[in-house]
């Protein structure tokens, strides 16, 4: 769930319905807000098109990606641009 209030005027965004994304643009800002959950016996493909999507959504936006992180088996590398 991803809660904005109604003065911030947002557009949702589509995406799979596979994976457990809501994402939203901020209008008029460069501004997407993801949330997503992330379970602790995730698949490694569905986190490869999770990572993949969120990847996606920052080539025009900057993201900013809240959400319950349970996935110990892997480890994430921050990449720095």
């Amino acid at each position: 769930m991803l809660a904005i209030r109604n003065s911030i005027p947002t557009k949702p965004i589509a995406l799979p319905l596979y994976l457990e994304i809501v994402a939203v643009e901020l209008i008029h800002t460069r501004y997407v807000v993801c949330a997503t959950y992330l379970p602790p016996n995730m698949d490694i493909s569905k986190l490869t098109d999770t990572i993949s999507v969120l990847s996606k959504l920052s080539y025009n936006h900057s993201i900013i990606v809240i959400g319950d992180f349970q996935f110990p088996r892997y480890k994430l590398v921050p990449t720095i641009r």
